[in-house]
């Protein structure tokens, strides 16, 4: 909590000097899994954190749907309605964009004419949220039978990347990638010069631990790598290491947060985004790590801690 309250008061002093639009993206795991099994509950909790939020005003907090809220609540619709809604307050997506499901958790908005921001849901498919005969249930089942473990949260035994089939990751659907293309092709018709796209579990390999990395990754690489010009950034959370990696065949910059809630009591682990006409700088706080990503010549510059 100490960590939130830092990082609200560093972007409180970024809104008295920079310019609007402003808005805060949380890349998932706002409460502990254990929240459940706290004096405070689950429920307490969620209204605790969410609270900090609130002396952000006129900043809208976009939420991505994490492991950790999904075993407090384990329902997908319940997130759908408290977190996702934030959407319905954003200015309109470009003409002909299409419109996501009422009850999903992925959305898109456009702070400014030449951006435009996706938030996936990446637990879309996966046994955490999903009913056991569900057609989501049932494909996530299919995910997880490479995984010989009792224990389906254990990689134990599985090699490489097939170390990404546990029972605490998940998949990007079929619908939802279908409406990632079309909202990726919308963009592009309506002249949008800069995609970023953000999301709870990291998508590219090269940028967390294998078992923190999407089910289906390369089938969303394949979709973000069709418009290589537009896509300029993936920012996720999850894996719990700051990492940056620079796709050179797609120019696209994968960056990976670190956890707040592994931080020693004093040390931070938030970032700060300020977008120009011709990059995006990261000022990583704490644990992450600093990055400019340059759009006229595609490159990126990692600075790390000393």
């Amino acid at each position: 909590m100490l960590g939130l309250r830092r990082a609200v008061a560093a972007w409180l002093g970024e809104t008295a000097r920079l310019p609007s639009p402003f808005f805060v993206l949380q890349l998932g795991d706002l409460i502990d899994g254990y929240a459940a099994t706290t004096t405070l509950g689950s429920e307490a909790s969620l209204a605790r954190v969410l609270e900090e939020f609130e002396h952000l005003a006129h900043c809208l907090v976009h939420h991505c749907l994490g492991n950790h809220e999904l075993y407090n609540f384990p329902s997908h619709a319940f997130w759908a309605n408290r977190l996702a809604c934030f959407r319905d307050q954003q200015p309109p997506v470009f003409l002909n964009a299409p419109a996501p499901p009422r009850d999903s958790c992925y959305y898109a908005f456009s702070p400014h004419p030449n951006f435009c921001l996706v938030n996936l849901d990446t637990y879309d498919i996966s046994v955490l949220g999903s009913m056991p005969d569900s057609l989501e249930g049932s494909e996530a089942e299919r995910y997880l039978h490479r995984n010989p473990n009792e224990d389906r949260n254990s990689p134990l035994g599985l090699e490489g990347l097939d170390k990404r089939f546990v029972r605490f990751g998940g998949g990007v659907g079929s619908i939802q990638l279908a409406w990632l293309r079309a909202t990726l092709l919308a963009a592009q018709n309506a002249g949008c010069k800069h995609i970023v796209v953000f999301s709870h579990i990291p998508l590219h390999p090269d940028v967390c631990k294998p078992d923190c990395l999407l089910w289906n990754f390369q089938e969303v690489l394949n979709a973000l790598e069709e418009h290589p010009a537009l896509v300029k950034l993936c920012l996720a959370g999850h894996s719990h290491e700051s990492r940056v990696v620079h796709d050179e065949g797609s120019g696209i910059v994968y960056y990976t947060l670190d956890s707040p809630l592994e931080q020693p009591p004093n040390e931070d682990a938030f970032s700060t985004a300020r977008a120009y006409a011709d990059r995006i700088e990261i000022d990583g706080h704490g644990a992450n790590l600093s990055v400019v990503c340059k759009f006229r010549v595609t490159e990126c510059a990692v600075h790390k801690k000393m």
